[in-house]
């Protein structure tokens, strides 16, 4: 027989109400308050919400539903994920059982290479998707009017993504802003060029937005060739 697994999420059932008012900013005391360190936020996963100094401000965590995940996702303003709690049909060998998933705080990955951007994996009805945090928080929290394609970082740090840390722009906008920030500093267009670490999160960043590697290579004074391998983590410069 075969012992495929197939799990459905109930469609009958309404999600768990534990967490939910705390969750939606309400004022549930199922969970408390917990102060935190604006660099622990993208790693913690209490289930209690947070609050935390932000440029001499403090922020309290509030969470909106995920667009086409509702029931499912919530995401807060201080770029963490919630799994809400629901029950699942789960069918093995003709036989359905139900299965109830507790709320729970989704871990956060960030990319040891290039620009460290900080992704969590969601699923819905078998689909499984890596999503970049920064999107989830500017689609729940920042209006789009102009439909801009980009979720950019104020302070350029990829792993805060709280709501007033990020901005919608294109790829011209972000390059640009680099720039002013001399984020992207020129190198020498020789066999002894050396670019700083800083150098090829730039051109990496450039590169996942689609800036041609012919303008990434004129701006840094280096070759195409030189940017391709930057791409690919090869080594460069030498």
């Amino acid at each position: 027989m075969s012992n495929r697994l197939n799990i459905h999420s109930s469609r009958s059932e309404q999600p768990s109400l534990v967490g939910l008012d705390t969750a939606r900013g309400g004022n549930s005391n199922i969970f408390n308050t917990m102060k935190i360190d604006k660099e622990e936020i993208w790693k913690c996963l209490s289930l209690e919400d947070l609050e935390v100094e932000i440029d001499g401000e403090t922020i309290h965590e509030i969470w909106k539903d995920v667009t086409g995940y509702e029931g499912y996702y919530q995401i807060s303003n201080l770029g963490r994920l919630k799994s809400l709690g629901r029950k699942i049909d789960i069918r093995r060998n003709n036989d359905n059982f139900d299965k109830r998933l507790k709320t729970k705080i989704i871990s956060q990955f960030r990319r040891k290479s290039g620009y460290k951007r900080v992704t969590v994996i969601i699923s819905k009805d078998g689909s499984i998707k890596s999503m970049a945090v920064s999107m989830l928080v500017a689609n729940a929290y920042i209006q789009n009017p102009l439909n801009k394609p980009l979720t950019c970082h104020k302070n350029d740090i990829p792993w805060h993504n709280w709501e007033s840390n990020l901005w919608w722009g294109t790829a011209k906008e972000n390059t640009q802003d680099m720039m002013s920030k001399n984020r992207a500093c020129v190198g020498e267009k020789n066999s002894g060029t050396k670019l700083t670490n800083k150098d090829k999160i730039s051109i990496v960043v450039m590169i996942n937005n689609k800036v041609k590697y012919k303008v990434i290579a004129d701006l840094f004074n280096i070759s195409v060739s030189t940017v391709e391998k930057i791409k690919y983590n090869n080594k460069y410069g030498k």
